[in-house]
């Protein structure tokens, strides 16, 4: 990742479960992956924080 931002905020997840017993009987289903309209779930574009900043201000 590069970025000109004096600040960096990065979040970092870990998860600690317990491991899954063998055995069982779900199903593993192999699915297509949904298009990729752009970096937000809003189908809007992703903007770097300068141009967000300068159309914040319009």
């Amino acid at each position: 990742m590069q970025s000109s931002d004096a600040k960096k905020v990065i979040t970092v997840r870990t998860a600690s479960f317990q491991a899954a017993p063998e055995g069982g009987s779900a199903s593993v289903e192999t699915v297509q992956a949904a298009a990729v309209r752009g970096a937000l779930s809003n189908g809007r574009p992703y903007r770097d924080k300068q141009v967000a900043a300068s159309m914040m201000t319009r």
